[in-house]
């Protein structure tokens, strides 16, 4: 009784995001890095109804070293003529490392609704030079987990602790 359905929760806004305009967008934090470096690239489909798939553009020039984390946002204003505009956009992100220097292209992503609307994202071009260009304090934050160097026999089922071995 507590549960509310996700889907119901889709339905206002799939019916708001059919009158307006689909936009699908691929960013990068960096687009000039250090080969030991990693660039974290966002896929955003905006204002898409029943959205079925997002793949990410392809290249053999960058390992993925994390990801994809989906994010969802929801915005609700007001536009000049006072009628109330509803936007909704996935994100899907991706951490990047890549393999050789040089200029790196990303391909375009693909995008396709429920209907069969295909979308393409823009290309994304990487500079990679040698070394590292992010200075330490910059680098990209990771997932924290908490680990300690507790005896294993106090690691319980669904605990979320991550525990080392004392050696």
């Amino acid at each position: 009784m507590g549960r509310i359905n996700f889907l119901t929760l889709l339905l206002p806004i799939a019916f708001h995001a059919c009158a307006q305009n689909t936009e699908f967008t691929a960013t990068a934090n960096l687009l000039k890095i250090g080969l030991e470096d990693e660039v974290q690239v966002s896929y955003t489909v905006k204002n898409a109804a029943s959205l079925k798939t997002i793949q990410p553009g392809s290249t053999d020039e960058f390992v993925v070293v994390e990801g994809p984390y989906q994010s969802t946002s929801m915005t609700v204003y007001h536009n000049d003529s006072g009628r109330q505009v509803h936007t909704y956009a996935v994100t899907l992100t991706y951490v990047l490392r890549p393999k050789v220097q040089g200029k790196l292209t990303i391909a375009q992503g693909t995008a396709i609704d429920a209907a069969g609307h295909i979308y393409k994202s823009n290309p994304l071009t990487i500079e990679v030079l040698s070394g590292t260009l992010v200075k330490p304090c910059c680098k990209l934050p990771r997932p924290t987990h908490w680990i300690s160097n507790q005896p294993k026999k106090s690691e319980f089922l669904g605990s979320g602790n991550y525990h080392t071995d004392n050696k």
